[in-house]
């Protein structure tokens, strides 16, 4: 009879606890997919928002007028004294009395003579190490002064060259699947070979009454809407990278992507978009706090797009040399 009493009073006082205890771990669980869930929106927030906002990000213009106003590097003062002193001493040498009674003069006239050699060759290395960073810094003004004169004449070959040196966006993965210049008569010719619609995603997140999210089928009209807004941005990001690497008026940047044509049952690349870029109209343009698509609609633009069928194949501004630097 006590042992039932005792076994009952233990039930009734671990029925609540283990209650409370699987109400925590619910809590726990439920905070845990809450967590989860936000993370989870939030990089696909931020990877829309990157692919979409390429342009927002701006880097540091090459200074031109800067380079045109360098002087040149000033030669460093070199330092002869070692030398000097030695050879003001052998030139001023007069054997004393103990050396001639000794016969010492000659040796330390050779002495002298041996300081000397060995002062010259001395300060002959000081100068090689003073000299060498100097004729470097000679060589790069002279190069940047070759380069500016070129650039300010609009030679194609030293255009060329100032953009495949200089520019970087052929490392930015999101931006594309390459990218090449052309220069002919001073017009800059920017070809984007963009990725293909598997670069923005075709689904959207939706919480279920249970509180668990799921990917749900995203409209073709969406998914479309942001694949434009992508290849906009990647546009406006080369042509806004090439107006601060250059001092260029204007310039032209096509897209190529994988478009179906009606000749084919599978897509090809061909030129989708088409933007000619002049650079006062460009500087009025506030890059980092707009959207691409309004933005690119203020300029000359060659276009095919469908709300589903998505780009499709278009004459260039300009015509797509065969070769180009990539």
């Amino acid at each position: 009879m006590v042992y039932n009493d005792t076994m009952g009073s233990l039930g009734r006082s671990l029925g609540p606890a283990a209650r409370e205890s699987e109400r925590q771990e619910k809590d726990r669980q439920k905070r845990a997919m809450e967590r989860s869930n936000a993370k989870y929106i939030h990089e696909l927030d931020s990877y829309i928002r990157h692919i979409t906002g390429l342009h927002h990000e701006l880097i540091a213009p090459i200074d031109w007028k800067g380079l045109a106003g360098r002087p040149a590097p000033q030669p460093p003062e070199i330092d002869l004294q070692n030398s000097q002193r030695m050879r003001s001493q052998l030139a001023h040498h007069e054997p004393g009395f103990v050396e001639w009674l000794m016969g010492r003069g000659k040796q330390t006239r050779d002495a002298l003579e041996r300081a000397l050699h060995i002062a010259k060759q001395r300060n002959h290395d000081d100068i090689l190490v003073q000299l060498t960073p100097y004729h470097r810094q000679v060589a790069q003004w002279e190069r940047e002064q070759a380069t500016y004169h070129g650039v300010m004449q609009g030679d194609d070959a030293v255009l060329l060259s100032v953009i495949k040196s200089q520019q970087t966006l052929s490392k930015i993965h999101k931006l594309g699947r390459g990218l090449g210049f052309s220069v002919n008569g001073g017009l800059i010719h920017a070809v984007l070979s963009l990725h293909d619609q598997s670069i923005v995603p075709d689904f959207h997140l939706k919480y279920m009454p249970s509180g668990k999210l799921t990917e749900l089928k995203m409209p073709r009209e969406k998914s479309m809407r942001l694949y434009r807004a992508y290849a906009a941005s990647a546009t406006l990001k080369v042509a806004s990278d090439l107006f601060r690497l250059v001092p260029a008026d204007v310039l032209v940047v096509s897209c190529i992507a994988p478009c179906h044509v009606t000749e084919s049952a599978y897509d090809e690349d061909w030129p989708v978009l088409s933007a000619a870029f002049k650079r006062d109209r460009f500087e009025q343009v506030d890059l980092p706090n707009i959207e691409a698509l309004p933005a690119l609609s203020r300029f000359k633009v060659a276009e095919a797009f469908h709300p589903t069928h998505g780009f499709g194949r278009i004459a260039p501004i300009i015509d797509i040399p065969a070769r180009m630097a990539v």
